[in-house]
């Protein structure tokens, strides 16, 4: 499910800092656990997320 940062934020716990510096250092990786849509809006893969965490 596709979701802003502030759902990361809240649910996992995570500073929107550190959620950004996972997307610039590229650990998180564009298309799979975040996308840029057209409107140049950042969502997150909480599933994707969550499964990179328990791995």
């Amino acid at each position: 499910m596709w979701v802003k940062s502030n759902i990361i934020q809240r649910k996992m716990g995570l500073s929107i800092h550190a959620i950004n510096k996972k997307r610039y250092r590229s650990i998180w990786v564009e298309g799979i656990h975040w996308i840029k849509a057209r409107d140049n809006v950042i969502y997150y893969d909480i599933d994707e997320i969550q499964r990179w965490v328990y791995e």
